[in-house]
């Protein structure tokens, strides 16, 4: 908000002092033209060197397309087109030094646009009356401005600039009421001032707002303050559990010391009553392992149970040991001829029951053997072999 009061106030500030420097403007603008009917006076003139011109005083110019007539009507080819460049070159009107300054810069480029491609223009006799008239042109020192003359010259200023959009841009209709730059700028300053009276109205009518923020503010501060002040009691609670998980470790341990030394004590006392007294224990059992051998997974993802063999072959690749009556495990046999047999086709006989690594080439390595469950009359896999190559 603040922000928006201080950018109309230096555009108030900006509009203000273009009013103030209008007139100088106006001032810069008729030297201007001036220089530019001079101008066009010797352009016809250097131009009809060698005939008589109709007309070399162009008494009737007063605007751009009464100069640009002059020229047209002499015969002097693009003449129309230099004059609109010459329209082109604008004046530095910020002060009345930079006024002067601007003015004398643009005689010199007139002069240069008439004299550079033509420096024969500069033997004629008209040529240093040319630039004594462009001399003498000046701008003219500010005067006390009636209302009459006040409006006179705002009309004029306003008749000039059409002439000028005209020669650039074809015919337009000029308005020559209450329409003009004096107008439009006074127009603007009162706009402004309008708009900074509403932002001023609309700043003091959010203090009650930025109070509310303040408030917000302060109770958000508060809250702060109380959360950092439980966070470091939870802190001090925190370093005071530790310090008791340190107590308990240590009475753990050597709560564990103990036991380990009375367990020490209870073994060696069993020992010495061991050795004086003979126990009668019974022989643990033997465990009895089955083992089978298979050709290959006759069946999808097992073995049949009737199909297994109870003695090893030269083409019976897997070797199995029943675990318990629903359980078995499975590996590759060691006979090489087996092996052999298994690697002259390891896409059937060990892919869909082993797990390896590198390509089946040499002698196969059992790294880990694979799991039967037995479901019905069928052993099957739940977990492949793990085999390598060497």
């Amino acid at each position: 908000m603040y922000k928006k009061i201080i950018k109309l106030s230096i555009l108030f500030l900006i509009s203000a002092t273009h009013l103030q420097g209008q007139s100088l403007t106006q001032r810069a603008t008729d030297a201007k033209k001036n220089i530019m009917i001079v101008s066009a006076e010797f352009l016809v003139d250097a131009t009809a060197a060698d005939k008589t011109a109709p007309k070399k005083i162009c008494e009737s110019c007063s605007d751009i397309s009464s100069i640009k007539k002059f020229v047209a009507d002499n015969g002097v080819k693009s003449g129309g087109q230099l004059i609109d460049k010459w329209v082109s070159w604008k004046l530095d009107t910020t002060n009345e030094d930079n006024g002067k300054t601007s003015l004398k810069a643009f005689a010199d480029k007139v002069d240069s646009s008439l004299t550079s491609k033509h420096s024969d223009r500069k033997a004629l006799g008209s040529y240093n009356h040319f630039i004594t008239r462009m001399a003498d042109i000046k701008i003219e020192p500010p005067t006390a401005i009636t209302n009459d003359s006040q409006k006179n010259a705002d009309e004029e200023g306003a008749d000039l600039a059409d002439e000028v959009k005209q020669s650039t841009q074809g015919p337009v209709k000029t308005n020559k009421g209450w329409i003009t730059p004096t107008n439009i700028a006074y127009a603007e300053l009162i706009l402004i001032i309008l708009l900074l009276i509403i932002l001023i109205y609309k700043a003091l009518g959010n203090d009650k707002g930025v109070k509310r923020f303040k408030g917000d503010l302060n109770r958000i501060r508060k809250e702060r303050d109380q959360l950092r002040h439980d966070i470091e009691n939870l802190r001090s609670d925190l370093r005071e559990s530790s310090e008791l998980r340190e107590e308990d470790r240590s009475a753990l341990a050597k709560l564990k010391e103990e036991l380990t030394t009375a367990a020490l004590k209870q073994t060696e006392v069993e020992e010495a009553v061991s050795n004086t007294i003979e126990w009668d224990k019974p022989a643990a059992p033997q465990k009895v392992q089955e083992v089978f051998y298979s050709r290959y997974a006759d069946l999808e993802g097992g073995f049949s149970a009737v199909e297994l063999l109870p003695r090893e072959d030269s083409d019976t690749i897997f070797e199995i040991t029943i675990l318990s009556p629903n359980k078995a495990s499975f590996r590759v046999s060691g006979n090489l001829a087996a092996q052999k047999y298994a690697l002259s086709n390891a896409d059937y006989f060990l892919e869909p029951t082993c797990h390896y690594d590198t390509l089946p080439a040499g002698t196969i390595i059992n790294e880990k053997p694979g799991l039967l469950v037995l479901t019905g009359g069928k052993w099957e896999i739940k977990e492949k072999a793990k085999i390598s190559f060497r």
